[in-house]
């Protein structure tokens, strides 16, 4: 394997957490995450904007940046130059970071300002008044609802009553500023071509929900419109409902001043909630008091949220828009909610797209698919469905291929989720079931790289690094640990990300100097040689240094066979410490004598999790299948 390189230190040489930004094969980088800053790397080194490192002020704190199982807190999804960030628990407003230029880049508040929200209650006896509507205005109710959690959020309102506005019929008389309603929309008489005798609705209802449409012919500008040929000209207002944008809190809770949100063609607020006010009316789901989102990700061309057991679809097409309605409307492309039906009720910890979006819990997972398959993945026509019950640790899974690799929740197994067409349901085997020990410690962070071979990095919780070899088409899934900087550092997190011809590993390792220094491992050369960090004297950004020629392995690494490359007592101490009371060669000697009560064609030697499938060799007993350094005595 390659050895790694010294690329420098984090900011303040503080622990620090990886992301990967790829806008695409030549455009990558490497989000290096500290308390409340983010930097970044990229082509082997650290971006550099006036001779220092280009950062940016970021709202997570290092407390924030890190789960009580140890794994990032963030997740994240990314299209373009756009990547959507949440808090994993739901602590910190979602963010988005936009890529303006080589060393422009901004981190701002995602905006809930067309949803989504929460359910109407229809019990609810608070009534909500606007003293307009449009621009700025006051929202009076008879109750205190309102608090300081709620600035900056939207809040919406529906007409409960539309009786007070006539219905649009043909031939009829009608009146500048006249207001008529069809099939849920409201429409207001903006030109009137016969004033000089009579104007009345043509023969065509208006049903635009944008702009001025005319109901008639609207050309014959005589006098004489006896018939109402040419109609009048109808502008959309609204559909009976709006919502607006809390700025401030007063009364105690219970006013709000406000401004009004028009889009999709909307021009006001429905009147009626001037004079009458409403009892339909519903906050924002996301708020400081709600809780933010938790998980992200892309299925069916919509950006999809995650909090607590409740799933949030965008608009299709349009990432931040979650109108579930267009006009009166609930169309195939509007906004969806959907609350994951189970008997346990464990809140969401990760969300990934295959063909169907699949759902992590902490005891379960699920996928949500279309109902029928027929048609079109819309608001009718979505279904949760229970598939494993394993339960995930608090680590993003990756990706790979048709199938998904997610860390059970005591972090010591990988589990590869794929669809099964016998049983058409998806099945999660378990990839460590013959090495359990190697990931034994427990996954923290974990990352794909694609060249030149498929291997899927794990940081584990005592400063160890391990590698699963991963090629499904050739039937290769193998384990192998990798000892970085030797036995005084430690991986902290790691982050896999494309380059001109070859792909390269960041990772950082922390030194019991306390100095942490962010390395890569990148296949470009074939050299065997470990770099390791200079010291601070000699020390140039990004520069190789002096380097160790490490121990070659012996054995091959296959999913039958793995290396064994330490003495017999080594090898069993490692995966069977010692029992209080009694010595490190006590147990070994132990071990070792129950080897011979095992059956000659299935002994082993650990860390050999497999059965040999080496030739014996000459001289050795029938028994001795373990390899080049241990041996295993004979059955009695």
């Amino acid at each position: 394997r390659g050895g790694t390189r010294y690329l420098g230190s984090t900011k303040g040489n503080l622990r620090a957490w990886f992301m990967s930004f790829e806008f695409n094969q030549a455009q990558s980088y490497v989000l290096e995450l500290t308390d409340l800053k983010m930097r970044f790397w990229v082509n082997r080194g650290q971006l550099l904007s006036g001779g220092s490192p280009y950062e940016i002020a970021t709202p997570w704190s290092a407390a924030n940046l890190v789960t009580d199982e140890g794994t990032l807190a963030l997740r994240s999804v990314q299209s373009g130059d756009v990547m959507w960030v949440v808090h994993n628990a739901g602590a910190v407003r979602p963010q988005k970071l936009s890529r303006l230029g080589a060393t422009s880049w901004t981190l701002a508040d995602v905006e809930f300002d067309n949803g989504p929200f929460e359910d109407i209650d229809p019990d609810s006896t608070v009534t909500v008044t606007a003293s307009g509507t449009t621009g700025t205005i006051t929202l009076t109710a008879t109750s205190a609802i309102f608090s300081a959690d709620d600035i900056g959020t939207a809040f919406y309102m529906e007409q409960k009553d539309s009786s007070g506005v006539k219905a649009w019929n043909a031939a009829q008389d009608a009146a500048l500023n006249n207001v008529r309603r069809y099939e849920g929309n409201y429409y207001k008489c903006t030109t009137c071509p016969n004033l000089g005798g009579p104007s009345g609705t043509g023969s065509n209802p208006p049903v635009h929900t944008e702009g001025a449409v005319w109901d008639g012919g609207g050309t014959d500008d005589s006098d004489d419109d006896k018939y109402y040929s040419n109609g009048v000209e109808w502008t959309y207002l609204h559909s009976g409902y709006g919502w607006v944008k809390i700025t401030a809190i007063g009364g105690g809770g219970t006013t709000a001043t406000a401004t009004v949100i028009l889009n999709n063609g909307r021009l006001q607020l429905p009147t009626s909630f001037t004079t009458t006010g409403t009892t339909r009316w519903a906050k924002s789901a996301f708020s400081p008091l709600r809780g933010w989102p938790t998980s992200v990700a892309f299925f069916r061309e919509r950006l999809v949220y995650a909090r607590n057991r409740e799933l949030f679809f965008s608009v299709v097409g349009a990432y931040d828009d979650f109108s579930r309605k267009d006009g009166p409307d609930i169309t195939k492309e509007t906004a969806i909610k959907l609350q994951i039906a189970s008997d346990r009720l464990d809140l969401i910890r990760w969300i990934t797209p295959s063909s169907s979006l699949l759902v992590g819990t902490a005891r379960n997972e699920l996928s949500v698919q279309e109902q029928t398959t027929t048609q079109v993945f819309a608001a009718d026509n979505v279904a949760s469905m229970p598939q494993t019950e394993y339960g995930s640790r608090l680590l993003e899974p990756i990706r790979v291929g048709n199938a998904v690799l997610f860390v059970q929740r005591a972090g010591r197994k990988l589990r590869e989720m794929i669809y099964d067409y016998a049983s058409d349901r998806y099945k999660a085997d378990d990839l460590t079931v013959l090495s359990e020990h190697i990931v034994d410690a427990g996954a923290i962070d974990m990352d794909f790289q694609q060249e030149p071979d498929s291997i899927l990095w794990c940081a584990l919780a005592d400063g160890t690094l391990s590698a699963l070899t991963y090629n499904r088409e050739r039937g290769v899934v193998a384990w192998v640990p990798h000892v970085i900087g030797g036995p005084d550092a430690f991986v902290e997190t790691l982050a896999s990300i494309s380059s001109p011809g070859s792909a390269c590993l960041r990772s950082t390792a922390a030194r019991s100097t306390a100095r942490r220094c962010a390395t890569s491992r990148c296949w470009r050369t074939t050299a065997w040689r470990r770099q390791i960090p200079p010291t601070p004297s000699t020390a140039t950004r990004g520069s190789p240094t002096r380097g160790c020629r490490p121990r070659r392995l012996s054995g091959s690494i296959t999913s039958k066979a793995l290396p064994c490359r330490c003495s017999r007592t080594e090898a069993r101490t490692r995966i069977a410490p010692s029992p209080p009371g009694r010595s490190r060669s006590t147990a070994s000697r132990q071990r070792c004598r129950s080897a011979s009560t095992v059956p000659r064609s299935f002994r082993r030697c650990a860390p050999m999790e497999a059965r040999r499938t080496a030739p014996r060799r000459r001289g050795a007993s029938r028994s001795a299948r373990c390899g080049r350094d241990c041996t295993t005595r004979s059955a009695a």
